[in-house]
């Protein structure tokens, strides 16, 4: 997206992104128009060729960030069969993930209610995914495999909100980490029979 002359002409997803980057940057005041068009060098008239209004765009962009940030992420871990594989592809991935953006998308659902529905659908999600891997890797019941899966992702989601400006390897080491509990949590329940 950086590297995109000012000049070019945006496509709907290029729009996504720049709100995704400024909301991530900025915080949830950047996704006013005249912000965005400014941060894309463009015209409030190319942002009205895409979106019907503020509200379309914001809706848009956090099912954009819903589609990157989530069903990608699964799509990509899914590649893999064995269940340890997953987590350790999906920590490395989660990694990855544009931190500022994710805390953004929080602070914005605080006081948006599409934005809120969209975030408890995005952590619904992840929450239910990492259940699955649970439930196939340690053989436990699937109720064990949730609640193992909520703690896991309120570990992850609380590190992000403690240490919002942590490097992508502070991420990876405690994604280790919290993988390292998850398993030896899972052993534990898998030998009690679930």
């Amino acid at each position: 997206m950086k590297n995109r002359p000012k000049t070019a002409r945006l496509r709907r997803d290029d729009w996504l992104e720049i709100g995704l980057c400024e909301l991530g940057r900025a915080g949830p005041d950047a996704l006013h128009i005249d912000p965005l068009c400014q941060a894309a060098g463009k015209t409030r008239g190319s942002f009205y060729h895409h979106f019907t209004d503020h509200g379309s765009f914001c809706r848009e962009m956090l099912e954009h960030w819903y589609a990157r940030h989530t069903a990608r992420i699964i799509e990509e871990v899914e590649k893999h069969s064995d269940p340890s594989a997953k987590r350790h592809a999906l920590s490395r991935l989660a990694a990855k993930l544009d931190q500022q953006v994710e805390l953004a998308i929080r602070r914005l659902a605080a006081t948006d209610a599409v934005a809120r529905t969209i975030v408890e659908r995005v952590d619904a999600r992840r929450i239910a995914y990492l259940k699955e891997i649970n439930a196939h890797e340690f053989q436990m019941a699937e109720s064990d495999a949730l609640v193992l899966a909520e703690i896991e992702y309120a570990t992850f989601v609380g590190f992000q909100t403690l240490f919002p400006n942590a490097a992508e390897r502070k991420y990876e080491a405690v994604g280790r980490q919290i993988d390292a509990m998850v398993k030896a949590a899972g052993r534990a329940g898998g030998s009690r029979g679930g």
